[in-house]
């Protein structure tokens, strides 16, 4: 009882300092109040209280489940291929070039891409490089197999892309490690 009436008579002087005692409290601020117990309130107000609030708690912890599971779920694009549906969730559908791309880096990450090529071959231009090593050859036809099907184009435009993002990420991490030395 003693420690409510002391916490009664300090919010009472708190709110004889703050400014706008009229009733504004200023940009942002909001008046605060307390619940002061008082000898007639049950312990059974608590408790329906106390229910809400587990109530909300436990729908705070299913929904966290769900995003949990929805993020580890898979969505298959062929028989060798899947990603998590958070990664194809990502994934920009508009045109088969990009989308071939946003899927080539949920499928092998942009590491993987950077050493590695469509055909593993050496390049015509630089005959005297070393050639990279090849991607999966079986995920790359799971992937070319579902752009065709889903925009209905050509293999080749599919394979450019494929080649193109190879090389666009192997530019990229040579300008990263050069900017990290």
């Amino acid at each position: 009882m003693l420690k409510q009436l002391h916490s009664l008579e300090k919010n009472q002087s708190i709110n004889e300092t703050r400014p706008g005692e009229n009733g504004e409290l200023g940009r942002g601020h909001r008046q605060k109040y307390r619940r002061i117990l008082s000898e007639s309130e049950t312990s059974e107000e608590y408790e329906s209280v106390n229910k809400q609030v587990a109530a909300k708690n436990i729908n705070r912890i299913r929904a966290r489940s769900f995003l949990q599971q929805y993020q580890q779920e898979k969505v298959k694009i062929g028989p060798n291929t899947s990603i998590t549906a958070d990664q194809f969730a990502h994934i920009k559908w508009t045109e088969p070039k990009k989308a071939t791309k946003d899927l080539l880096i949920a499928v092998f990450g942009r590491e993987t891409i950077s050493t590695h090529c469509y055909t593993g071959k050496s390049s015509n231009a630089f005959k005297n490089k070393a050639a990279k090593l090849q991607l999966d050859s079986l995920k790359v036809s799971d992937i070319i197999s579902y752009i065709k099907t889903k925009f209905s184009t050509e293999p080749s435009v599919i394979k450019k892309a494929i080649s193109e993002k190879c090389a666009d990420e192997f530019k990229l991490s040579k300008r990263r490690h050069s900017n990290c030395v």
